[in-house]
C-alpha cells in the first residue's frame, strides 16, 4: 500500500486481505503492540527501525511460506517501496504497489473527522505535516496501480 495518512489505505487493505485471504501486516498494529501511540509515547529513530524490522521479518516469513501479504503502511518514498520490492524478490515473489490516490481536501476532511473520533489515534500535526512534505507519489516506472478513494 502507498498513500498519505487518512487516504483510506487501511480500509482498502483490510477489505482486500479479507476478501482474498491475504495476510494483513500493518505498521500501525506493530507500532502499537510495541507501546507507541500517536499523541502519546512516540517512537525514537531507533525504535522506528525496530518497528520496520519487525514488519520486514513478518513479510519475509510469510512470503517464504507461500502466503500472499498486503502491507499497510504509508510507504511514502521510492526508497521504501524499492526496499519492499527487494524483500519480495529475495523471497522469489512478485510485488505490486497499490497507491491510494485521495484528493488532499478529502484527506483533510477525514483527518478532522478522525480528530473528533476516539476509535482511532490521531496523527499529531508535526508528523502529519512532515509526511505530507516528504511524500513521493509513485511514478510510471514503478508500475503502481492507482485507486481513488
Amino acid at each position: 500500500m502507498c498513500g498519505l495518512p487518512y487516504s483510506g489505505k487501511s480500509t482498502y487493505a483490510t477489505a482486500m486481505a479479507q476478501k482474498n485471504n491475504y495476510k494483513f501486516i500493518s505498521i500501525d498494529e506493530i507500532r502499537e503492540k510495541k507501546g507507541f501511540f500517536w499523541g502519546g509515547k512516540e517512537a525514537t529513530t531507533d525504535e522506528w527501525a525496530s518497528i520496520f524490522s519487525e514488519a520486514d521479518n513478518q513479510i519475509t516469513k510469510s512470503l517464504k511460506n507461500g502466503v500472499t501479504v498486503i502491507y499497510d503502511s504509508t510507504n511514502q518514498d521510492r526508497w521504501s517501496r524499492d526496499r519492499l520490492r527487494q524483500l519480495a524478490k529475495d523471497a522469489n515473489c512478485n510485488s505490486e504497489v497499490i497507491f491510494i490516490d485521495t484528493p488532499f481536501d478529502v484527506i483533510l476532511k477525514r483527518r478532522m473527522g478522525n480528530k473528533k473520533n476516539s476509535a482511532r489515534s490521531h496523527i499529531p500535526d508535526h508528523l502529519f505535516d512532515a509526511t505530507v512534505q516528504s511524500f513521493e507519489r509513485p511514478n510510471a516506472e514503478e508500475g503502481a496501480t492507482s485507486v481513488v478513494s
